[in-house]
């Protein structure tokens, strides 16, 4: 005979409410909401087909019903304790699949409920952990012993039907479990490929920060080398043009003494054309070092696990890399002329041409 359990009214009550109250808590973690919202639905399918859950769980139901009444009642939103409530529902809800897997076919909420057990195992408590161990590798065993001491084995062949059909659903549960262990471990092994490529980010993005600035430094750079390249010959230009066409008939002297202001000023733009392009170049080396060093953090991570195997006496394995992107990025300011460089030779040639 089957339990009365979920059919009783005082149940479908103490769901209703625990379900209320828990529809309110605030959850600190995805696991705690996603948890809950489970929790949630499976009581939805508690009270939608009670009479059937008593049928077909009535080991667990017989084991639980007591703690499972008295954690309903006290109503408690610790962790622990709504760990308590999962697990009992964990071990309710896998019951029925040892004789019935179509019911687990019927409803996509038990199989969200065994992936989260399995899946997101490392975050139960420790006593909560033991109940879902038991439940995915012990419980399928105690069932079947169960179900053979009692009196509804009532045929041989009903009996070599019902052992069968138990050893197969142990069978396939252990390999189901097997295969999302692995799938679990597959992911663990791509997560690793990405560790390489994430664990120097920030310091990625400060030389990706550094290298945004350098080349916007040096396209204000160029754009002034190309209007200094282009305005060094205007002067001369109007010179020949305008002044010396407005004073053909002077003497040498003073179309010399008239040339003096042009020929200045573009000796001052070509000064300070040579300074901008000095200036582009050291641009450029900056820019080659940076990227140098975006090249190389993409993979010293996987230099230094491999450091670390064959090298675990060396404490210079890494040596190399951090000379390169820790270094000063070298920027030859040193060779850059200052603004005043070159004046006393201009006032030089000045001096000369005036003397004659």
């Amino acid at each position: 005979m089957a339990n009365e359990f979920f059919t009783t009214k005082a149940v479908i009550d103490l769901l209703n409410g625990y379900s209320a109250i828990l529809r309110g808590t605030t959850t600190t973690d995805s696991f705690e909401e996603e948890r809950n919202d489970i929790i949630l639905r499976i009581f939805q399918l508690f009270i939608n087909n009670p009479s059937e859950w008593d049928m077909k769980s009535s080991y667990n139901i017989q084991l639980l019903k007591n703690s499972f009444i008295n954690e309903l009642e006290k109503k408690s939103m610790i962790r622990e304790d709504i760990n308590s409530i999962f697990t009992t529902c964990f071990r309710i809800c896998v019951e029925p699949s040892l004789f019935s897997p179509s019911m687990e076919n019927r409803s996509h909420v038990i199989k969200l409920l065994k992936d989260f057990g399995i899946y997101k195992f490392d975050e139960f408590d420790p006593i909560n952990k033991e109940q879902l161990q038991y439940a995915l590798r012990e419980m399928p065993i105690d069932i079947v012993k169960d179900f053979l001491k009692s009196y509804e084995v009532e045929s041989f062949k009903d009996f070599k039907d019902k052992l069968k059909a138990g050893i197969e659903f142990a069978s396939t549960w252990e390999e189901y479990f097997e295969k999302q262990k692995q799938h679990i471990e597959g992911l663990k092994e791509s997560l690793k490929g990405y560790e390489s490529a994430f664990n120097f980010v920030g310091l990625y993005d400060g030389f990706n920060s550094l290298s945004t600035q350098k080349k916007r430094d040096i396209g204000w750079s160029r754009f002034v080398l190309f209007l200094l390249a282009a305005t060094i010959p205007l002067p001369l230009l109007f010179e020949y043009f305008y002044i010396s066409q407005s004073i053909a008939q002077a003497n040498t002297a003073t179309k010399l003494i008239s040339i003096i202001p042009f020929l200045s000023f573009t000796l001052i733009l070509i000064y300070y054309f040579r300074v901008v392009l000095l200036n582009y170049t050291s641009l450029r080396t900056q820019i080659m070092q940076i990227e140098l060093r975006k090249s190389l953090c993409q993979f010293i991570q996987s230099y230094a696990d491999y450091s670390n195997k064959i090298k675990t006496s060396n404490p210079d394995a890494l040596s190399k890399f951090e000379d390169i992107i820790f270094s000063n990025i070298m920027s030859s300011d040193e060779k850059i002329p200052s603004t005043f460089d070159g004046i006393e030779q201009v006032a030089s040639i000045l001096s000369s041409l005036k003397s004659k």
